[in-house]
């Protein structure tokens, strides 16, 4: 009954983080850690008997999605070995043949495990874990031979696998050290599906499956970062939409149209100015008799007028060409967008509190939440430019 409840608990956490995560890129961390195992069954009932630990070690990949939930697989060995200890008695005996009162294995296991971090905010953040794997394992007797061969360590009727389904079942605590640097100590509970760890089965005094628990020491290194330079996109690389008519810019146009009118004017302006000076008349009167004026060189053609984006070329139709997307427009777009997102948050009003820690900056809080950092610092009040104040509270906004 324990391990059907149990079951559908873990099915429940794999949907909830595999569903999150599908919506979001997640996080990537590589680690490992080892461990200190002690065995539970027929030669051994008591789980504080600390006299037979044995260690183990793994290495783990998991991916996370604003720290909450970590999804991860393990590789793992351990090694377990029990004996009858002086005063102790147990009857496993029948006809034709004789239990082995010592055991040790070899455990080989794969398996999938959800952690869910209980207060995120502390640097020591507690966190609960389950999953569900496979192992293998192997137990021999004092002299080294196969006990899962050996027909005459058990009735003949008992014949099993070495392979098992095992349920594994924690608590700890995580330290992160930096943005990039994990620290964890936990306990764990391997709860097996076979009776045969110990090679003893219906006979033995002990009820139930055997299994093992282990206390771990881990170390994870984020090795890649889902969200990384995904606040908001880059206005340049985006498609323009075709079906899409924008709005008519005669600024720019106009501009241009003036400026063609006005060279016209002061060529013919000049001109007419130039024949009046030589004449020594005004502009009113016709003179009375009109010098010969040498021939005037041709003025030499202005170079075009550059308008930022926009270029008029000198002729009879003036043409404007349009070039990509400028560095101006792209900033008025970043600033709209923060706007918009900072009236959002506001509008939901529902925050997050968070004090800020040794390491912490503005663009590592903001990329770990998710959160545009510009938005973030005017949420806070924060100048640009400012550092993050180690020990400072401040709200960030849930989605």
């Amino acid at each position: 009954m324990i391990r059907c409840l149990l079951f559908c608990f873990i099915l429940i956490l794999i949907f909830e983080g595999v569903s999150a995560q599908r919506r979001f890129a997640p996080d990537m961390d590589l680690g490992g850690g080892i461990a200190g195992n002690i065995y539970i069954g027929d030669l051994n009932q008591k789980i504080s008997d600390t006299r037979n630990v044995y260690p183990g070690f793994y290495i783990s990949t998991r991916f996370s999605r604003k720290g909450t939930f970590f999804s991860s697989f393990n590789l793992g060995y351990a090694t377990l070995s029990e004996q009858l200890h002086d005063g102790e008695t147990m009857t496993v005996s029948g006809a034709g043949y004789q239990a082995s009162t010592f055991f040790s294995t070899r455990i080989y296991s794969i398996d999938y495990r959800l952690q869910y971090i209980l207060l995120k905010k502390i640097p020591y953040s507690p966190y609960l874990k389950a999953g569900a794997g496979l192992m293998r394992f192997a137990p021999f007797d004092l002299n080294g031979v196969n006990l899962a061969t050996n027909l005459f360590s058990r009735p003949e009727f008992e014949d099993y696998s070495v392979f098992s389904y095992y349920f594994p079942v924690g608590a700890g605590f995580q330290y992160r050290a930096n943005p990039h640097l994990y620290l964890s100590a936990e306990y764990n509970m391997y709860l097996s599906g076979t009776d045969y760890l110990d090679n003893i089965g219906s006979n033995g005094t002990k009820q139930g499956k055997d299994y093992f628990h282990s206390i771990q020491f881990s170390v994870y290194v984020r090795i890649s970062e889902g969200r990384k330079n995904n606040n908001f996109p880059i206005i340049a690389d985006v498609k323009p939409d075709k079906s899409i008519r924008p709005d008519k810019h005669e600024g720019p146009a106009k501009l241009a149209q003036d400026h063609s009118k006005i060279y016209k004017s002061k060529k013919s302006l000049t001109f007419k100015d130039y024949n009046r000076k030589k004449s020594g008349t005004s502009s009113g009167a016709s003179p009375a008799k009109e010098p010969v004026v040498a021939k005037a060189k041709a003025p030499k053609p202005e170079k075009p007028v550059v308008f930022n984006s926009y270029q008029l070329s000198e002729s009879a139709s003036p043409v404007l060409t349009l070039s990509a997307v400028t560095k101006e427009t792209e900033e008025k777009n970043k600033q709209y967008l923060i706007a918009e997102k900072e009236q959002e948050y506001l509008k939901k009003n529902k925050w997050t509190p968070y004090y800020i820690q040794e390491g912490d900056s503005w663009e590592t809080i903001a990329q770990e939440y998710g959160v545009m950092v510009e938005v973030l610092r005017k949420l806070n009040g924060a100048e640009k430019g400012s550092k993050a104040a180690v020990g400072r509270k401040i709200r960030i906004p849930k989605d």
